[in-house]
């Protein structure tokens, strides 16, 4: 199961800890180059549909979605769990493919070999 982070840690948490994720971008989430905090519909956009299979773990309210420092770390966590998992799967494609290739079963583009 990929980037499933329970929302019943947030139910949870205390009212005091949980922030607008305006609050967040600014200050749990790190900034970009520029020193300019991620843009409100980047936040918004890994509450609602996520990034990579995972979504920013959020409560939304009627005055609108929070979240907590502890949440958006685990986010950030496990974001980088993905990725770091994803480069080393296309680590272990290349090999593949360099040991086809060596074997003269396909060409450099990937295509079958003569």
């Amino acid at each position: 199961m990929v980037g499933v982070i329970e929302q019943t840690d947030l139910l949870a948490t205390d009212a005091e800890l949980l922030k607008p994720l305006g609050y967040a971008r600014r200050w749990w989430i790190p900034r970009r180059s520029q020193n300019k905090p991620v843009s409100p519909a980047t936040i918004n956009r890994w509450a609602r549909k996520g990034v990579m299979g995972v979504k920013l773990p959020v409560l939304f309210t009627p005055t609108g979605a929070v979240t907590s420092e502890a949440a958006c770390r685990q986010f950030l966590a496990e974001v980088d769990r993905v990725r770091r998992e994803d480069m080393a799967s296309a680590g272990a494609l290349d090999a593949t493919d360099n040991q086809l290739r060596a074997a003269g079963l396909i060409d450099d583009v990937g295509q079958p070999g003569k």
